[in-house]
C-alpha cells in the first residue's frame, strides 16, 4: 500500500521549497545601502568635518591679525560706538510711530468735530485731546468710535466736557458747541 498514496499526502511530504535567488538578493542590497551609509557617515566625519574646522581655525586667524593690526584705542572706540548703535536701534524700535496717531485721528473723527490741542505723552503712551464739538451727541458718537478702534487705541476716556454759549454783540445766544478733552490710551 506504500504505492497507493493520495495526492494530499504525496504534497505534504514534498515540503517547502524556497526560490535559490531572493535571500541572497535581499542580503546584497542591505549591505550595498548599509556600506553607502557608511561611507556617507566616514565621509563626513573625518573629512567634511576636518575641512570645516580647518576653514574655521584659518578664519579664526585672520580675525586675530585684524584685531592685531588695529590700535586698542580704536578698538575701544569702535565698541562704545558699536554700544551707542544698538543703544539707539533699540530706542527707535521701542518708540511709538506719531504720524500713525495722527492718521488714526483723521480716519476716525466726525467731520462736526475740531481738535484744538493735541498732546502725546510717549512714556505713557496717552493721547490727549482738546476740541469742539457741536453738540453731546456728536461729542457721545466720536467718543464711541474712539472706543470701538481696534488696533490702535486700548482704552478712550472722556476727561472733561462743557457746554459753550456764543452771543452776538447784543447779547444774545448766537450758537452753542460742547467744549470737551478726550485722554486715549495706545497700543503698544
Amino acid at each position: 500500500m506504500a504505492f497507493n498514496k493520495t495526492l494530499l499526502e504525496q504534497e505534504l511530504k514534498k515540503g517547502e521549497e524556497l526560490q535559490v535567488g531572493w535571500p541572497w538578493r535581499i542580503m546584497v542590497f542591505s549591505a550595498i545601502v548599509f556600506i553607502t551609509t557608511a561611507g556617507i557617515f566616514l565621509g563626513a566625519e573625518f573629512g567634511f568635518k576636518t575641512y570645516v574646522k580647518s576653514q574655521i581655525k584659518q578664519v579664526d586667524s585672520q580675525i586675530d591679525e585684524l584685531t592685531r593690526s588695529i590700535p586698542e584705542d580704536q578698538q575701544k572706540s569702535f565698541l562704545i560706538f558699536s554700544a551707542q548703535a544698538n543703544n539707539i536701534q533699540k530706542v527707535l524700535n521701542d518708540r511709538y510711530n506719531t504720524p500713525s496717531i495722527f492718521d488714526f485721528l483723521e480716519k476716525n473723527t466726525i467731520k462736526n468735530i475740531f481738535y484744538k490741542g493735541v498732546t502725546f505723552d510717549a512714556k505713557e503712551l496717552t493721547v490727549n485731546i482738546d476740541g469742539v464739538a457741536p453738540d453731546f451727541n456728536v461729542l457721545a458718537q466720536q467718543v464711541e468710535i474712539f472706543r470701538n478702534a481696534t488696533g490702535t487705541i486700548s482704552k478712550a476716556s472722556l476727561g472733561r466736557s462743557s457746554a459753550i454759549t456764543e452771543k452776538d454783540k447784543s447779547g444774545r445766544d448766537v450758537s452753542s458747541n460742547v467744549s470737551f478733552a478726550v485722554v486715549l490710551k495706545l497700543k503698544k
